[in-house]
């Protein structure tokens, strides 16, 4: 079945369907900001803007075992897809679709985030942290901003980033430090990675390119 079709079919007549918010979290913290701590020359992370929906829509093959010989002919097929129906594609989502490194990265950190991989470096997951109170913070301030009409007070802002840095290394740790084999355990939703979830602020949905 071609990519098209399959596009045609999800996006076309009612526009993308919502991800889950496993999926949205993979792509927002296991991939993006985890890329960007290997890639910072700077020593803190700042909050960045999300990527386009097609994203999630890839982290959904890979949910589903797509090997990665499989994975890399969707991503081309993916961004000709694109192209063929003229969508804008901004440098970022150009570069992550076209470069072969950047392909096997965003696999093999999707990939980690299903098997709970621990061999993610202490930066990365430094990266990721600071990712998730970015998140957080700016969420926090803009319900403050949103009810109030001011900024968040010192108290405040203090108490959103200890709560925001609490949240994020529960996270963190019930993510990645587990030692043992790789595999999706077995866990129910009373998990602790579940209960922080819930208390995360939603991921907003990704702006999408296919709509």
């Amino acid at each position: 079945m071609s990519t098209d079709y399959h596009f045609e079919q999800e996006y076309k007549d009612h526009g993308p369907r919502p991800y889950s918010y496993e999926v949205k979290l993979a792509v927002r913290y296991a991939y993006q900001y985890r890329a960007a701590a290997d890639e910072k020359t700077t020593q803190f992370i700042c909050w960045l803007p999300e990527l386009p929906g097609v994203f999630c829509w890839l982290t959904e093959q890979i949910f589903a075992g797509v090997a990665y010989d499989v994975f890399k002919w969707i991503v081309k097929n993916t961004f000709e897809y694109l192209k063929r129906h003229r969508r804008k594609i901004d440098p970022v989502t150009k570069r992550i679709l076209t470069d072969p490194v950047q392909i096997q990265r965003f696999y093999d950190y999707i990939r980690d985030f299903m098997d709970k991989n621990p061999n993610i470096s202490e930066k990365e997951k430094k990266g990721i942290v600071e990712g998730i109170i970015a998140d957080y913070t700016k969420t926090e301030a803009e319900k403050i901003y949103n009810s109030t009409g001011r900024f968040p007070t010192d108290v405040e802002y203090h108490q959103i980033l200890k709560k925001a840095d609490d949240l994020a290394r529960m996270i963190i740790s019930d993510w990645f430090s587990f030692q043992g084999g790789g595999g999706r355990d077995n866990r129910d939703d009373s998990s602790l990675v579940s209960s922080c979830m819930r208390n995360l602020p939603q991921v907003g949905e990704s702006r999408g390119l296919f709509r």
